[in-house]
């Protein structure tokens, strides 16, 4: 499959013609001096991608934006606000079953334990605990993943789909899998840090230490740099790597959001992420 990317050139911002030309073997056709058409032709870089200016709105940079393709552990952005609509004290304790303690991946937790809300958010967004997220749609409703979907509806997320709270595969769950666009994730995420003030503290944490076990996010690009804001990492087989972040540059006043869906490595995840940091 060939890829193509229509490119609004704005170079007060980004230079996005020097940001294209690094992600791949490019041909280049400029037909003004506003538009640029350019053809990408590697097919492992991503399978949907969106990079927008948050203070204009403008999609900078676009492919296959509309296309659902499995998302993986981004679910766990919808499952997060889904549980704050209904959680109003976060050091609320909830106990933990034994079944949703048995869901690998991440953070393990403790069938019988008690934990507060915000703890497992913290386990559930920085570490992608699998266990964590489920524990908290328990607490909140056996329809959890039905009120997700609601709000998905809410928000205009038109090519979303969620089956689970954790995002796993079918392997895991036996049900459908979570789906999504590069540009449906962009509005979720934009409005999760725009709603959620505890989504965005999370999510921009690097290092914390939460009932005695030290959490390191998942977003090494995080830690790389602190242009990076968040927010969240997703991968598994079927889906491939997966990230949403948000870059950020308070002297110059520029904040974007992007998102990458259906990588083949995490390499390639972060190369496009880095090329983007490089122009910024």
């Amino acid at each position: 499959m060939k890829k193509y990317l229509a490119v609004f050139l704005l170079f007060q911002t980004i230079s996005v013609a020097a940001l294209v030309c690094e992600f791949g073997k490019i041909k280049d056709n400029t037909y003004s001096e506003e538009l640029t058409y350019k053809k990408i032709e590697n097919d492992s870089l991503y399978k949907s991608y969106i990079l927008v200016d948050d203070n204009t709105g403008e999609i900078l940079i676009e492919d296959n934006k509309d296309s659902s393709y499995p998302i993986a552990s981004l679910t766990k952005l919808m499952t997060a606000m889904v549980v704050l609509d209904n959680n109003f004290d976060l050091d609320r304790k909830i106990k933990v079953s034994s079944e949703d303690a048995s869901i690998p991946y991440g953070v393990r937790i403790k069938a019988g334990k008690e934990y507060r809300i915000k703890d497992l958010l913290y386990y559930t967004l920085m570490m992608s605990s699998n266990s964590s997220a489920n524990a908290l749609a328990s607490s909140v409703s056996k329809d959890f993943v039905s009120l997700m979907n609601k709000k998905a509806i809410e928000l205009g997320l038109h090519n979303t789909s969620f089956c689970t709270a954790n995002g796993l595969p079918p392997k895991y769950t036996n049900s459908c899998i979570d789906v999504s666009s590069a540009y449906d994730v962009y509005k979720m995420t934009k409005y999760a840090l725009s709603n959620y003030p505890i989504i965005e503290e999370i999510t921009s944490t690097k290092y914390k230490k939460v009932d005695g076990i030290n959490l390191i996010n998942s977003n090494e690009l995080l830690r790389k740099n602190d242009k990076i804001k968040g927010v969240k990492t997703g991968f598994h087989d079927i889906a491939g790597y997966n990230i949403s972040i948000v870059y950020e540059d308070e002297e110059k006043n520029t904040r974007l959001y992007e998102v990458i869906l259906g990588s083949d490595s995490n390499e390639d995840r972060m190369l496009i992420s880095e090329t983007v940091l490089k122009n910024f």
